[in-house]
């Protein structure tokens, strides 16, 4: 019996042990889950102002009078439409091929 409760004793404080280890690893990896939702929290703030921000700038008159002008074309009482044409390329510069001599000909006089 005296022996018995030592191996018992030291039975169940390792037990103890293991169990108060495994709670302080739960704990730090909740407090690491804590700070990453802490820092996503802060994320989506700064996404939620910036898309109130945008909001606010949409449902303004002058964007709304822009986005008609620019894409509907639609324009004011009194206004006339300008469009500008677009410059058009007439003719392709052509590379001249009536000469008749030798390349190496060409290269001698280039050079000397």
């Amino acid at each position: 019996m005296k022996r018995l409760l030592p191996i018992v004793l030291i039975v169940v404080l390792v037990l103890i042990i293991q169990h108060l280890v495994f709670s302080i690893q739960n704990l730090m990896d909740n407090q690491q889950s804590v700070k990453n939702l802490q820092q996503q929290t802060l994320q989506q703030k700064k996404d939620n102002r910036y898309l109130t921000q945008q909001l606010q700038y949409v449902q303004q008159n002058q964007y709304i009078e822009q986005q008609a002008r620019e894409k509907l074309g639609m324009v004011k009482n009194g206004e006339e439409v300008v469009i500008v044409p677009s410059p058009t390329i007439t003719s392709i510069a052509t590379p001249e091929t009536s000469s008749t001599q030798n390349n190496w000909i060409k290269w001698w006089d280039l050079f000397f």
